[in-house]
């Protein structure tokens, strides 16, 4: 990788850069990446900016307290009440919540959550 590419993936998950005349780029240190560069500086910021990963996974207390901060919380204790008595120790005392487990899927089509929905609900939770 030359250094212009090497000053672009320093700075680009920044966006501290400047385009100048759409063929140039300058950082804040004063390197430039010339037009010859250009696409290849795009196509590494085109990688950096995807959606991050959706984790299969969050810990009991990220999952609790997304039900709660989406205000679920009674209604999915309330629907474990009424399961079979695996289903109530496991919600009880998992310390992680997998996303792809039977039971998780239960649980999310009980609530019509959506796979979009359950993405933003793991990406969420996963941030707390």
């Amino acid at each position: 990788m030359t250094p212009f590419l090497n000053a672009a993936v320093q700075h680009l998950g920044t966006n501290e850069f400047t385009v100048i005349n759409g063929e140039e780029i300058e950082f804040p240190d004063g390197s430039k990446v010339s037009s010859d560069d250009l696409d290849a500086i795009k196509a590494l910021a085109s990688i950096i900016e995807e959606e991050p990963d959706v984790p299969d996974r969050v810990t009991a207390r990220q999952f609790k307290l997304q039900l709660l901060t989406d205000g679920l919380l009674d209604q999915v204790e309330a629907w474990i009440s009424t399961q079979e008595r695996a289903v109530q120790i496991a919600f009880e005392y998992s310390g992680t919540f997998v996303r792809d487990e039977p039971m998780m899927q239960a649980g999310f089509s009980a609530l019509d959550f959506n796979e979009a929905q359950i993405d933003a609900f793991f990406t969420s939770a996963a941030e707390l």
